[in-house]
């Protein structure tokens, strides 16, 4: 990344990092948060089936997509509240796949 003088490396640190996510509307979130964290590719995001979310085990199963290789990785506890406070929402919009994120017509989001 480049700074905005132009003069080289400005890495992300943790601070910079919060104030981007805090800056986002409430239900993307989650998701970014997700994605930063776990290095998510957006269509692997999307792809994300409620099998791969074990809340009781503490862990997200992310299936990589390019032949990258699939991980488990552990969940902290403000994932763990924002995927309990999700999954209230999500039951609410009642939707009928096994998607983990669903847009406001309940159907699995995909890349724009």
């Amino acid at each position: 990344m480049v700074s905005p003088a132009g003069l080289g490396h400005c890495p992300i640190n943790h601070h910079s990092t919060k104030c981007i996510i805090s800056s986002i509307v409430e239900k993307a979130r989650f998701l970014v948060l997700l994605i930063f964290r776990h290095g998510l590719r957006v269509s692997e995001a999307c792809r994300m089936k409620l099998d791969q979310v074990d809340t009781e085990s503490r862990v997200l199963h992310v299936r990589r997509l390019k032949g990258g290789l699939s991980t488990t990785q552990p969940l902290r506890g403000d994932e763990l509240r924002a995927i309990a406070a999700w999954m209230k929402e999500r039951a609410r919009m009642k939707p009928t796949g096994k998607t983990f994120f669903v847009s406001r017509t309940a159907q699995a989001v995909a890349r724009a």
